[in-house]
């Protein structure tokens, strides 16, 4: 078996609302395009990734699919509180 290394060339922009929230968080909507994400929360004085995905469909479409799977249970919703949760949560101890 044989595998062809790829790459692609991504250019950061952002932060965008999620869909049909833009209004409460006063942040733009998210560009109709297909691409890479990343679902980030804040931390200290910056964000840290929470999911990375890639899509062929538009970036928003993708998002309502995450929505559906939230609000049905499908996902867990975790909320970082301290360094010490997410510090257990990246050695894989939550």
């Amino acid at each position: 078996m044989t595998n062809k290394a790829s790459s692609i060339e991504v250019s950061w922009s952002g932060p965008y609302g999620w869909p049909t929230f833009e209004g409460k968080n006063n942040l733009p909507s998210i560009p109709k395009i297909p691409g890479v994400y990343l679902q980030t929360f804040e931390y200290q004085d910056g964000y840290l990734i929470y999911i990375a995905g890639l899509t062929s469909r538009t970036v928003p479409m993708r998002f309502s699919e995450h929505t559906s799977k939230y609000m049905n249970g499908d996902y867990n919703i975790i909320v970082f509180t301290t360094k010490f949760t997410f510090f257990l949560l990246y050695m894989g101890l939550l």
